[in-house]
């Protein structure tokens, strides 16, 4: 007898992990690929990765009639347009609409970690906090757009310390420490090659990158950018929470994720700042722990569940 099994497919904005799994999680098969995210590296590039995923699976003898439900959270998944055209990707891979389940890379966190209500916090490359109420609707703050959403996440970041330091090569501020980190991180030995390199970035990641001089420099401006970015951060958190708690009773877990918690300084700032700001006990709120892609079986398996209720 063929084993029933869900599909979940973590997309982000750099690699996509591909997990089939019985319902109480037991995995069968595992495969990795490139970016999913249409935002990040075109709808070609996109569709091709997510094809070769899917073909990886084939190939370690997954049969797709064997899966109950496929859930897929994609990073870029954030207006109807975008969820039309990761659809009809999904409608040329075979797979129909009353089985599947498309939702933001976000919401697979959630439920990698707890199962709602509850909402996630994902700081990475930019920022974005999903919530989803005791009804099961979902809620969104942040993720718009790196040149002006995405407040506190590693773009943001890394664009603020950048811009100051080349306000300092231009000879428009005094010195910090942290720009001898910058200097290090873009590989440069002096002011004039900094401006150059900063001329010729082509991609957000790059600037993102330069997140980690601010966590790991001990300097007046660092201390200032990371306290500003955990304040933002927890105040979309705090107003997301705020949101759901108008339309719900009682307390709400809060999971961190994304890379920039990995700094524990960062990770403090924000949990201080959001126990002040949203009122949420440091108890309430969590590191993930769990991969994400775990997340989207737990959220498939209670989809198979509800439609076994509702029969």
């Amino acid at each position: 007898m063929m084993e029933r099994l869900i599909l979940s497919v973590d997309g982000g904005g750099s690699k996509t992990c591909f997990l089939a799994a019985a319902p109480d999680g037991s995995p069968r098969y595992h495969a990795e690929a490139g970016a999913t995210s249409h935002k990040s590296v075109g709808r070609r590039k996109a569709s091709a990765n997510l094809h070769e995923g899917l073909c990886a699976l084939k190939q370690q003898g997954l049969d797709r009639k064997s899966l109950m439900v496929s859930v897929f959270g994609l990073s870029g998944c954030d207006t109807p347009a975008d969820r039309e055209f990761q659809m009809e990707l999904l409608r040329k891979e075979g797979f129909r609409e009353d089985n599947t389940i498309l939702c933001n890379d976000a919401v697979l966190a959630l439920y990698a970690q707890c199962l709602p209500p509850g909402i996630v916090v994902v700081a990475g490359t930019g920022c974005i906090c999903v919530g989803i109420d005791e009804n099961g609707q979902m809620h969104r703050v942040g993720g718009w757009g790196y040149d002006y959403s995405d407040l506190g996440g590693g773009q943001w970041m890394g664009a603020a310390v950048l811009s100051q330091a080349l306000l300092y090569c231009d000879g428009c501020r005094s010195y910090d420490p942290v720009f001898d980190a910058v200097m290090a991180s873009a590989g440069v030995c002096d002011t004039k090659e900094l401006r150059w390199w900063a001329a010729d970035i082509k991609d957000q990641t790059t600037v993102a990158a330069l997140a980690r001089t601010v966590f790991e420099t001990d300097s007046p401006l660092a201390g200032e950018l990371l306290e500003k970015g955990a304040g933002l951060v927890a105040l979309q958190a705090a107003g997301l929470l705020k949101a759901i708690r108008n339309e719900g009773q009682g307390g709400y877990r809060v999971v961190l994720a994304g890379g920039l918690f990995h700094s524990e300084a960062y990770h403090g700032a924000v949990v201080s700042q959001l126990c002040r700001l949203g009122g949420v006990p440091p108890a309430d709120i969590v590191k993930l722990a769990h991969p994400p892609v775990e997340g989207g079986i737990r959220l498939g398996a209670q989809f198979l569940s509800k439609q076994k209720d509702a029969r």
